[in-house]
């Protein structure tokens, strides 16, 4: 049969040199606070032994350095890039379709593109009947 399994309290009494071994409960929260930061206070030692870690905390591996560029990237001008792209020069071309295509929708759009002063004496061309008050008035609405 089992020899019967004394609890804490009990042992103590028979044992009474167990019960000075027993550390103080605030040694022994000590030692629990110690316990946990132990692994946090590695793993700082190890970064300042290896900057490489310092790097990514997360990954405990060294992080590779980025690849080399074979030759400094030179930033292009813009028609260098449609050149080089010619996808971008088809890009460009159908946006100016597409806002021709618009201003031909919206005659608006049209008087948008001359400046505030010719837009004024354009419409004063287009309805002379019309006096100046409504013409502005006019170039609000086209405007917005």
């Amino acid at each position: 049969m089992p020899a019967l399994r004394l609890t804490k309290p009990a042992l103590t009494l028979k044992k009474p040199e167990l019960r000075l071994k027993k550390p103080a409960p605030r040694l022994k929260k000590s030692a629990q606070r110690l316990k946990k930061s132990a692994p946090r206070l590695k793993k700082r030692a190890l970064r300042l032994k290896k900057p490489a870690l310092r790097l990514n905390k997360s990954a405990p591996r060294v992080k590779k350095p980025a690849p080399r560029l074979k030759k400094p990237a030179l930033r292009l001008t813009k028609p260098a890039l449609r050149l080089k792209k010619p996808a971008l020069r088809l890009k460009k071309a159908a946006l100016r379709l597409k806002k021709a295509a618009l201003r031909l929708k919206k005659p608006a759009l049209r008087l948008n593109k001359l400046a505030p002063r010719l837009k004024k004496s354009a419409l004063r061309l287009k309805k002379p009947a019309l006096e100046t008050k409504e013409a502005s008035s006019e170039t609000k609405e086209a405007s917005s």
